[in-house]
């Protein structure tokens, strides 16, 4: 298995709080590497991959809404 294999196992294990500490430690490796960040702030970060899947899931809502929408028309 490999260290990503297994530190993505052992992931759903972890506290809400243990993850938050994780978060966080990745977040300041992305700013220590200059990783192409859009908003950083006191709370965090926000980088193009975290715009990226938030774009993925509004759009993957959307078009379940209008599958659904479609679904009653017909």
């Amino acid at each position: 298995m490999t260290t990503i294999q297994e530190i993505t196992s052992i992931l759903p294990r972890l506290s809400s709080e243990e993850l938050q500490s994780i978060e966080q430690a990745i977040h300041v490796l992305y700013r220590n590497r200059n990783v192409n960040i859009i908003y950083d702030d006191v709370y965090g970060i926000w980088t193009d991959q975290d715009q990226n899947l938030a774009s993925a899931e509004a759009f993957r809502f959307l078009d379940e809404e209008e599958e659904l929408n479609n679904n009653v028309k017909s």
